[in-house]
């Protein structure tokens, strides 16, 4: 069961990472692999967690119009002590 829940967690922070990374430019993808982008999305619940966490923590400015999104930095420390305590 555990390694079930370690498995889940790490598919978990690959989504974060596909969705942090790709998310701007999904205009951009192929057809094929826009859809594959939104189902991975869609199951993994990123959108709804990370919109929840946006409205809780705003966007850091670390230079002159550059911002950090503190929401996913929070979405990804969740999963990662999830991943190590459990």
């Amino acid at each position: 069961m555990k390694t079930l829940i370690n498995i889940l967690l790490d598919f978990f922070i690959i989504g974060l990472f596909l969705y942090s990374k790709v998310y701007s430019y999904r205009d951009k993808l192929d057809k094929n692999k826009r859809k594959v982008f939104e189902v991975v999305i869609l199951i993994l619940c990123i959108v709804p967690l990370h919109n929840l966490l946006k409205k809780i923590f705003k966007p850091v400015q670390v230079g002159q119009g550059f911002f950090i999104d503190i929401a996913q930095f929070i979405l990804l420390l969740l999963f990662l002590l999830l991943l190590n305590f459990l």
